[in-house]
């Protein structure tokens, strides 16, 4: 029959499993808005204690867009084996989480209940009957909060439009307050006057955390992370995502790189030819009607389908180190001994690394 046939077709097939990261940077998705593309002073990005500063373009698609187009795709992930599976990890600035599934988001929800010997008195009753008033309560309370809810998650669509329509609430706050105040920056930077990026170091080592735990409960799966980026490189971040490219390395967990800037990501594309995995930018003009055609193209197809496929082109990769400084590549610079922060050798005359104020012990030429 059909439900035998594809049952043996699923047992003979490997499973996949698929991590996806996704940058939820509220900052960074903004830029895509109209309103900000031109003047927006959260475009203006400074690096090296204010050494430099560079402007970097925002995303070429709007949040909204990018989650539709990312519901279909990894629907069609699902659809091509009922033995895949698929964990969402949301970077954000100031909290990174795995979004899915829903045992990962919260325990209490699927742990089993216990089961109690004895009958249940009365007080029991009441003490359970105050407990969900106050859950009801709380419920309506943060139904203004996409984000917040005293259930699990049902699907894993609702997981990605929720995502969604947090991420659209921050970006108005952050356009709200930017109308207000032209001269505050203050939804973009930390406490330390530093901009704040999406951790992406943070969000890949969740996923490498649950790739190795399914290894783990089941050899035969084959485990990929996937990176969608609409953020810049951020240097302080460089020491951390490599540590973590190196242990996918090892693991054979080849990561995938979508990047929604006009300027390419020298850290993801490291990263993906390290790993053997794709890296792709998506360009202004296939922004509107090319988003899903390269997500169920090339990013769909395992590493066992894409030798058989023709794929893009891969940039080629410039492995030399990039300065914590300016951001630009290297050849000879200045390594600080404690924190392995890389100067250019102008800013390293200074005899104090930026980044964790360590003093150098020789003077630099």
């Amino acid at each position: 029959s059909v439900a035998e046939a594809s049952t043996a077709t699923a047992s003979t097939t490997a499973a996949s499993l698929l991590v996806v990261v996704v940058d939820s940077d509220p900052a960074s998705w903004c830029r895509a808005s109209s309103p900000l593309s031109a003047d927006v002073k959260m475009d203006e990005v400074a690096q090296g204690q204010g050494e430099q500063q560079r402007v970097e373009a925002g995303p070429v698609v709007e949040i909204a867009t990018m989650m539709q187009q990312l519901v279909y795709f990894l629907n069609a992930f699902r659809l091509l084996s009922n033995a895949n599976e698929v964990v969402l990890v949301r970077s954000h600035p100031r909290k990174t989480e795995v979004l899915w599934p829903a045992y990962d988001v919260g325990l209490e929800h699927s742990r089993p209940a216990t089961p109690h010997s004895g009958k249940t008195t009365k007080k029991n009753k009441a003490k359970k009957s105050k407990e969900m008033q106050g859950n009801h309560g709380n419920s309506t309370s943060n139904s203004s909060n996409p984000t917040a809810s005293s259930s699990p998650p049902s699907s894993l669509d609702s997981v990605v439009l929720d995502l969604m329509r947090s991420i659209s609430v921050e970006v108005r706050e952050i356009i709200k307050a930017h109308n207000k105040m032209d001269d505050k920056d203050d939804d973009d930077e930390g406490d330390d006057g530093q901009p704040v990026s999406m951790r992406l170091a943070a969000a890949l080592s969740l996923g490498l955390c649950a790739s190795k735990r399914a290894l783990r409960e089941r050899t035969s799966v084959k485990p990929r992370l996937f990176v969608v980026s609409a953020s810049p490189d951020v240097t302080t971040e460089y020491m951390r995502l490599m540590n973590c490219v190196f242990s996918a390395q090892k693991l054979g967990i080849p990561l995938d790189s979508l990047v929604l800037t006009d300027k390419d990501s020298l850290w993801l594309q490291q990263a993906s030819d390290l790993t053997g995995g794709v890296y792709h930018r998506l360009s202004r003009g296939e922004a509107q009607s090319g988003l899903l055609q390269a997500l169920l193209t090339v990013f769909l197809p395992d590493a066992e389908s894409r030798k058989l496929l023709q794929m893009p082109e891969q940039p080629s990769v410039d492995f030399r180190a990039a300065c914590f400084c300016h951001g630009r590549s290297i050849s000879t610079g200045v390594v600080c001994p404690a924190c392995l922060s890389v100067f250019c050798p102008s800013v390293a005359k200074r005899g104090q690394c930026l980044t964790c104020g360590s003093r150098f012990l020789a003077s630099v030429s």
